[in-house]
């Protein structure tokens, strides 16, 4: 697993081009990255290494960046026999039925819908906005049927 998570580091260009005393090592982000990829809070993976909890959703931020545009290059063209569709539902700040009209662009339910290949385990797509969620897994249902 550590060694995955440093090819994803090792991928991920640096935003900044003047190096500064208070920068992660190579180390360091390694930990903090297994931490997290191993089910540890943002404040337990603190505790463990010594890092401000900042710090570390910065760098998560921009992993999780690095992954995603990892994931659309190498995703594409994929064929899948058999896909199975999956919904998680979550909120944000508020629920839908405590939500007031002015919250209601940044505060509500959410829904991630996620298309994986039954076989091979892969997510073959995790659109972001609500209808495009909704079309694109059906193109892709139609696509593969």
């Amino acid at each position: 697993m550590a060694g995955v998570v440093a090819r994803v580091a090792e991928a991920i260009p640096s935003t900044r081009r003047i190096s500064f005393v208070n920068e992660l090592s190579r180390e360091q982000k390694i930990l903090v990255i297994s931490c997290l990829t191993e089910g540890q809070s943002i404040r337990a993976t603190e505790r463990l290494t010594g890092i401000h909890r900042d710090t570390i959703m910065r760098l998560g931020e921009r992993i999780g960046r690095g992954c995603a545009e990892l994931h659309d290059r190498m995703m594409v063209g994929v064929r899948v026999g058999r896909i199975e569709l999956d919904e998680i539902w979550g909120y944000v700040g508020k629920k839908r039925k405590r939500v007031e009209r002015r919250e209601i662009s940044h505060k509500s339910d959410q829904y991630s819908f996620i298309a994986l290949g039954s076989a091979s385990r892969a997510i073959t797509t995790a659109p972001a906005s609500a209808t495009a969620r909704i079309r694109t897994c059906l193109r892709t249902i139609c696509a593969s049927a």
